[in-house]
């Protein structure tokens, strides 16, 4: 075995790799998702493998919203427990069980006795090193529909963006990370839906208090698989930095870089970067969409929104889709290490992937 396969990785691209490697991802020549073959072909394998053994599906030509998009759609990327293991740098073992089993192990052994994360500050890089500076869209120029945001469901109102981390930062609130469903409402705009009391909502509730009528804001779509589950986890409390713990779960910082039009810092080696503001004395409606839990989130009447200012990418980006209510949302090892961290002296849990 290759060693360089095993992770952690700096980019989605590099996981990508890895899983090719090990023989993780499903190529899929061509598929219409205008007519929900890609949701339907995901129902089909989790039911022929279950969502802890299902494939990545990589879409190499989609058809969506009437236009073909190859080589730039991902779908699935942490169903497997095996790629736990891989992306925490741990030899695959040939048992599922077992790697996942060994995946949480090691994330135990980085909490401190005091239920604490290590962390490792993020460190600026120079815009010439960051892949996702590499195309820079402004004014007219941009537009969310280039790119293959899917909508997974019927029912959907619209395109989504399921795996973007959302990024804010103010100077008396510090950094938060979080992974919100984001529907895409036109070419220069995005409904957020942090649900109330999650620390999306409870940042701009905080900075409204404060007075402030507009928030930035950055969307990091396709990261690393580690800085990924940071965002769509509970492992960071309020006012924590997802980043520092991404790094320090990793080993190493992660690799940071200012946006084009705002102050905020966001990975460097992500695939797409979506910049913009939130008006925070404006709401609009939002959703349906089909949720995590599996069945339908109803229309919001009153949701945040984003205008967009810039958007930057990778040379032919690749935007990863969840497939969200169907597939696992992303590396779990994390969160079951935190939550047998907190209650250790009760019992073992399980959250439905192991049996301890």
């Amino acid at each position: 075995m290759e060693t360089k396969y095993l992770g952690p990785y700096r980019s989605l691209r590099e996981y990508l790799d890895a899983l090719e490697y090990f023989e993780h991802v499903l190529h899929i020549d061509t598929i219409n998702q205008d007519r929900y073959e890609a949701t339907g072909l995901m129902y089909r394998l989790i039911e022929k493998f279950n969502n802890q053994k299902a494939p990545v599906l990589f879409f190499d030509k989609i058809h969506s919203k009437n236009k073909i998009f190859k080589n730039s759609s991902v779908g699935n990327l942490f169903g497997k427990w095996d790629i736990e293991a891989i992306a925490l740098g741990i030899e695959p073992t040939g048992n599922s069980g077992k790697n996942y089993k060994l995946a949480v192990k090691k994330i135990e052994q980085h909490i401190g006795k005091d239920g604490k994360w290590p962390t490792i500050k993020p460190v600026i890089i120079d815009a010439k090193n960051a892949p996702c500076k590499e195309n820079i869209l402004q004014g007219k120029d941009i537009d969310l529909f280039k790119f293959p945001f899917l909508q997974t469901n019927p029912a959907d109102n619209g395109c989504y963006i399921n795996t973007g981390s959302v990024i804010l930062e103010h100077p008396k609130l510090g950094r938060n990370v979080g992974t919100y469903r984001c529907q895409i409402k036109n070419p220069t705009k995005i409904g957020i839906n942090p649900q109330v009391n999650q620390d999306g909502w409870r940042f701009l509730d905080e900075l409204k208090r404060q007075g402030e009528k507009t928030a930035q804001v950055a969307i990091a779509v396709g990261t690393d698989p580690i800085t990924f589950s940071m965002s769509g986890s509970k492992v960071a409390k309020f006012g924590e930095d997802e980043l520092e713990i991404a790094g320090g779960l990793i080993g190493e910082p992660i690799e940071i870089i200012k946006c084009e039009t705002s102050n905020i810092y966001v990975p460097a080696h992500a695939e797409l970067i979506i910049e913009g503001e939130i008006p925070l004395d404006k709401m609009e409606t939002e959703g349906p969409f089909g949720e995590m839990y599996g069945y339908i989130g109803g229309k919001k009447e009153e949701n945040f929104f984003m205008n967009v200012t810039s958007i930057t990418h990778r040379n032919n980006p690749i935007i990863p889709n969840q497939f969200t209510g169907i597939t696992r949302g992303c590396l779990t090892a994390p969160i079951e290490a935190s939550l047998n961290n907190k209650y250790r002296h009760i019992s073992k849990i399980s959250l439905g992937f192991t049996i301890h």
